[in-house]
């Protein structure tokens, strides 16, 4: 019995499928450009085009749906492809799972759902309020939405995601950037927001929790975050860097990369998720580094 995962050649999906296939799963895996040569079974499909979707999902038949592929880079200019992506590529997905048996889904939704929150809200459980402040958040809330109406089709779980890292993630995103400059030896870094904490996990420890959910029949029906329930500021991960490489960096913070509606400080609670299925963090932000590194 097949499982299908979408945003196969992303940093999760690749991941993932990995994983998957250790486990001696059959992986189909869906991107919109055919990837490099891979030891599952790899498919090109843009999910906007429905009848594309559709055609390949009635091929494939899987069992098991995994949702990754989303537009996810909140600084993205292109707000609405955010919506084409985000909210109706689902919906084709979807349907076409309803239509053709698929009886496990997981959708990835992200923490960016929750907005800014106020600092006695914090950690945020699944039961804090919705208040996306980017298209990237909202279109992920619209996407959680259609998706709960397909939930007398097939058990769906969705899940809201905070930060997590590890290798092969772009360096466009904050912790391999950091980790590209220290491990380059560079005199000195441009940042966006120096005053930011987030809740940070290993991308070890994401893929574990979409296994685990997989096999986890409780988890039907549930929303759920995957966090570490830990907070690191920028200043502890650049120090934490600096004692790892023995590099010091200058760092300048530059008007540029300052996002506007920055969340000053964003940390999870991870008790819904382990009382499901078991799962909770396992790689310290220190390994985490040094293995980037």
């Amino acid at each position: 019995m097949g499982i299908l995962v979408t945003g196969a050649s992303g940093f999760t999906g690749r991941a993932l499928c990995a994983a998957l296939h250790a486990q001696g799963q059959t992986v189909y895996g869906l991107s919109q450009r055919m990837p490099a040569v891979t030891p599952w079974h790899s498919y090109a499909c843009d999910l906007r085009h429905s009848a594309h979707v559709d055609e390949l999902m009635q091929q494939l038949r899987p069992h098991a749906l995994v949702h990754l592929a989303a537009r996810s880079f909140v600084d993205d200019s292109d707000y609405l492809g955010f919506y084409d992506h985000n909210v109706v590529a689902t919906t084709h997905l979807l349907e076409a799972a309803r239509c053709h048996g698929v009886q496990r889904v997981l959708v990835a939704s992200s923490a960016n759902v929750y907005g800014v929150p106020a600092a006695d809200a914090l950690p945020l459980s699944e039961s804090a309020p919705l208040q996306p402040v980017n298209h990237y958040g909202a279109s992920k809330l619209a996407m959680e939405h259609i998706a709960r109406t397909y939930a007398e089709d097939f058990a769906l779980t969705i899940t809201r995601p905070f930060n997590y890292t590890g290798p092969g993630q772009a360096a466009y995103f904050l912790i391999p950037k950091l980790a590209a400059h220290f491990a380059q030896r560079k005199p000195s870094i441009n940042l966006g927001n120096l005053d930011i904490a987030r809740d940070y996990t290993s991308i070890d420890d994401v893929v574990q929790a979409y296994l685990m959910l997989l096999d986890c029949e409780a988890a039907a029906g549930h929303t759920v975050n995957i966090c570490s329930g830990r907070v690191s500021s920028l200043q502890q991960l650049l120090d934490l860097f600096t004692q790892l490489s023995g590099h010091q960096l200058q760092v300048h913070s530059q008007a540029q990369f300052v996002r506007r509606h920055d969340i000053a400080v964003l940390s999870g609670d991870y008790s819904l998720l382990h009382q499901l299925c078991g799962w909770q963090p396992r790689q310290s932000i220190p390994d985490l580094l040094q293995s980037m590194l």
